[in-house]
């Protein structure tokens, strides 16, 4: 299950109250978990543990956004945001 997430991926939500949302993941904790934000309910600086099992990969990756996160660059909500809309849009 793992290998279908990656940092900087958009995925969609299955469960809980953000189902439906899209949301980018930030941070893999280990095979069950990741950590996901949407620049608006969940903001960068508290992101949400959910696990993978809840998750549906849209096999989007932002790569900017992925090279930010993992070498530990300034990102901001506002970024997110903009990030994921723009994805969205671009993949339909």
């Amino acid at each position: 299950m793992l290998s279908d997430f990656q940092v900087g991926q958009l995925v969609k939500s299955k469960a809980g109250h953000d189902k439906g949302d899209v949301l980018l993941v930030v941070s893999i904790l280990d095979d069950h978990y990741v950590m996901v934000v949407d620049g608006e309910r969940r903001k960068i600086d508290k992101p949400k543990k959910k696990k993978v099992i809840h998750l549906k990969s849209l096999k989007v990756i932002d790569h900017d956004l992925k090279q930010l996160l993992e070498t530990n660059q300034p990102i901001n909500d506002a970024l997110i945001r903009r990030k994921i809309k723009d994805n969205l849009n671009g993949s339909e």
